[in-house]
């Protein structure tokens, strides 16, 4: 009886045609009463549902899958390595799982482990050796959730825990409200589940037949957008001391990219999930889109922990505080000239974290908030002169951060901190650089400006393309003003230039300022700017540059006829050179190979890059052949 041919009745009003199944699933949960009327056909003759006996019958309880025992289980990294018996999906689990029995996420068989021996670790001594699992008292034999638990393998990468996992795997978030509780993100939080039943269109519906859209990752079970399954993602990592201003840095910079990717690059940008970006939304509201635009607008601190910028979640037993990322997606316009259509599609992921996260000793298991380093395609370095006890001295006593006596901060420890994270995490040897591109990027220039060689306001770093009809990043204004940039770095603050050049393959340094002018403070001490005032001075630079590295964007040479620097060679990959002004050596990584520099009002073309030389480019490390500083 499974055609959909049954009507019931409702008061006066008839509702069909359903299925039998369905109008017991009605009975059942109590939407429909025996004496309610009910007919087979539109043409059937009304009957009272109390005469189908099996209408309201209880159905059994499904049985328990059938338990089958795993068989050759692996002891690799520390971790148990085994194949479900029933559909031989790939797990990795800690040893707590030995002796029990657990439910396969996958096909929902019973599995159930082994009592196998551990091996004995050689340094340890005898007398402090934990009980073997033997020796412990066994759970009851309850199928355990898997939650929680490693899913190897996959080409999907979740943007809070950076697990690996296909698509096979995801999890759903169940839309019914009774369907409350989940055992990894928390008790208050709609249930996650991996569906099994789907209705007409394919998707998926929960346990009370609710269609639900919203995606998890099988292993943190926090939400992921859409986009993150359909298309791959680039990861950029935001560092700085604290009181840098990485989240006005932020805001204005994605508001920014928002409205100017497009009309110049014909690439779009835009929230992949407004309700995973509402924090750095609230602030794009405060500081650009508000209708008070008189007022000082001040936005709050990252903090370490909190709702709004990490995720709790419980992970193998162990609460770990996940930091929220920001996802925006980078999509072709029909015009689009870079790279392939289908290759330009990408999730833009950007992390933000607090200052306090990159001090030494805060790299703990229960907040790995800075794990995402070793995953960027790009590390923007946040360096505060404001912060810096020799560089604040040449500052502008007007800017309030300036005049304040807020404590100064070594951010050459905070790089340092950095790269011995990243080689920490990527397992890299002390003779490995990276290739991840880093923009150390010189912020409030504003306060500093009377200290560079440059007025911003007047250097370009966009070039009009008249065949494509777009905009292409103007690379030797732009390396001519990291190169000046890199100089006065050099005088006030060298060793955050030698830590960096020595580790990153690809470094350039790029002055900015969010506001365009120096901060305010209003009656209560706070800083901030009135939103009339905000005018950003090569605000999207840093961004532009990780791009066109990606080569997602197009990049022009001003003037390519400029005549050689003189002096010049190419040892050990390094550009050596005088300066022509002064005499004083110059060492330049071979990132600036090719590229035209001025000095003194004369432009300066240096050597092109050796034939055979590795150009840096992409996600990883390699092997140190001598670095820029031997």
């Amino acid at each position: 009886m499974s055609e959909e041919c049954w009507w019931f009745k409702k008061g006066v009003i008839s509702a069909g045609p359903i299925s039998y199944e369905n109008l017991q699933d009605l009975a059942l949960n109590e939407r429909i009463s025996p004496q309610t009327m009910v007919r087979c056909g539109k043409e059937g003759v009304w009957t009272s549902a109390s005469e189908f006996e099996d209408l309201f019958a209880v159905p059994p309880a499904p049985a328990i899958p059938a338990t089958a025992e795993v068989i050759n289980v692996e002891i690799k990294d520390g971790q148990l390595s085994f194949h479900c018996p029933h559909c031989g999906q790939h797990y990795k689990a800690n040893f707590s799982l030995i002796n029990t029995t657990a439910e396969c996420q996958v096909c929902k068989g019973i599995i159930k482990i082994p009592n196998i021996s551990i091996p004995k670790p050689p340094t340890q001594h005898p007398q402090q050796q934990p009980p073997s699992p033997q020796q412990q008292p066994l759970s009851p034999s309850v199928p355990s959730s898997m939650a929680g638990t490693e899913i190897v393998g996959g080409d999907l990468v979740c943007p809070h825990c950076w697990q690996h996992f296909s698509k096979a795997h995801l999890l759903y978030i169940s839309v019914h409200h009774e369907l409350i509780g989940d055992p990894v993100v928390g008790d208050d939080v709609q249930k996650r589940f991996l569906p099994t039943v789907y209705n007409a269109k394919g998707l998926p519906l929960d346990s009370r037949g609710m269609v639900c859209t919203d995606m998890a990752c099988p292993r943190c079970h926090l939400r992921i957008p859409t986009t993150v399954v359909d298309m791959p993602s680039i990861y950029f990592s935001i560092v700085g001391a604290p009181g840098s201003g990485k989240s006005y840095l932020l805001t204005a910079m994605t508001h920014r990219l928002k409205d100017s990717l497009a009309p110049l690059f014909n690439l779009s940008f835009s929230d992949a999930d407004p309700l995973i970006n509402s924090v750095l939304n609230s602030y794009e509201r405060l500081l650009f889109l508000s209708t008070d635009h008189d007022s000082l607008a001040i936005l709050p601190k990252t903090q370490q922990i909190g709702s709004e910028f990490s995720s709790a979640v419980l992970l193998d037993g162990m609460p770990i505080d996940l930091p929220k990322p920001y996802v925006y997606t980078l999509s072709p316009m029909p015009s689009y000239q870079g790279k392939l259509v289908d290759e330009a599609n990408r999730n833009v992921v950007l992390y933000d974290n607090a200052g306090e996260h990159f001090q030494p000793g805060n790299d703990v298991v229960g907040n790995p908030a800075t794990t995402h380093l070793v995953h960027s395609d790009g590390i923007i370095f946040l360096f505060d002169p404001t912060l810096d006890a020799k560089m604040r001295q040449q500052c502008d006593n007007s800017d309030p951060q300036v005049a304040s006596t807020a404590k100064v901060n070594d951010q050459a420890v905070l790089m340092a901190e950095m790269i011995a994270r990243i080689r920490r995490h990527g397992n890299m040897k002390s003779n490995e650089t990276s290739r991840i591109p880093l923009v150390v990027q010189v912020v409030k220039y504003d306060t500093w400006r009377t200290q560079f060689d440059y007025d911003l306001d007047t250097v370009p770093y966009l070039k009009d393309d008249k065949e494509s009809f777009s905009s292409m990043l103007d690379m030797d204004s732009v390396m001519n003003i990291s190169f000046h940039t890199r100089q006065l770095l050099l005088k006030t603050v060298p060793r955050v230039v030698t830590s960096a050049e020595a580790f990153f393959e690809t470094v350039v340094y790029l002055p900015v300022s969010v506001f365009g002018r120096v901060a305010q403070k209003n009656e209560g001490g706070a800083i901030g700017i009135c939103p009339k005032d905000v005018s950003p001075i090569w605000l999207d630079t840093p961004m532009l540059y990780l791009l066109h590295h990606l080569e997602f964007l197009s990049a022009a040479r001003r003037n390519p006829q400029a005549p050689p620097m003189p002096h010049c060679r190419i040892v050990h990959n390094v550009i050596q050179f005088e300066m022509p002004d002064n005499g004083g050596r110059v060492q330049l990584p071979l990132i600036y190979a090719g590229t035209t520099i001025e000095i003194k009002g004369q432009q300066y073309s240096l050597p092109q890059r050796p034939p055979g030389s590795e150009k840096s480019g992409g996600h990883g490390h390699k092997s140190n052949h001598g670095t820029f500083w031997e």
